[in-house]
């Protein structure tokens, strides 16, 4: 009979050489195993009760300001021709919007006194004030309009679906990244 004692040696012996992730994963597999024998009748109850080890998650990277400003005068440099990209880039970076919420931001929803910005058109929920941090009030300041687009071509159209994506197809804030930032800033908001 395999006992609680039993597992848990067996644990701490492949914790010698492996993660504590990886000791999580073995032991669900230990626990399927049971469960099967159980199942089929071999044991009558599961024989033994080990939780799950705690795992602290690493934290992502951060990318340091001067290494973003330079990122950002990248983009300005590579789009001259379009200068509404850049605005759109820093809008995707610093509020976290996806493509779509870029192309349809308006200056209407920019709340300058409490510096925050409400997206008017949301993915089936409400829209909730996201916090603007003062290097993009600083940039949007410069080109603030009463109304309208916030990025648009310079006939004042909106700026086509695939903005985010180089001529090399390569995108400019990678989807895990977009998608972290989405968390990070939904965590801010929260607090």
């Amino acid at each position: 009979m395999i006992t609680t004692l039993d597992v848990e040696l067996a644990r701490n012996l492949y914790l010698l050489t492996h993660k504590p992730a990886s000791a999580n994963h073995w032991l669900r597999i230990v626990k399927m195993l049971t469960m099967w024998a159980v199942k089929r009748g071999m044991l009558a109850a599961m024989p033994w009760q080990v939780s799950m080890l705690k795992v602290q998650k690493h934290s992502r990277s951060i990318l340091p300001r001067a290494a973003a400003r330079a990122w950002f005068s990248a983009v300005d440099e590579a789009n001259e021709h379009a200068p509404g990209i850049g605005t759109a880039v820093r809008l995707m970076f610093g509020l976290c919007l996806r493509e779509g919420e870029v192309i349809t931001a308006r200056w209407e929803w920019i709340d300058w006194a409490r510096k925050t910005y409400t997206l008017g058109i949301t993915k089936g929920r409400e829209a909730e004030p996201v916090p603007m941090a003062g290097w993009l009030r600083e940039h949007l300041m410069v080109r603030c309009q009463p109304t309208g687009l916030i990025v648009a071509s310079q006939m004042a159209r909106p700026l086509h679906q695939g903005l985010r994506v180089r001529r090399s197809g390569e995108p400019m804030i990678p989807a895990p990244s977009r998608g972290s930032l989405r968390t990070a800033c939904a965590a801010r908001s929260r607090r």
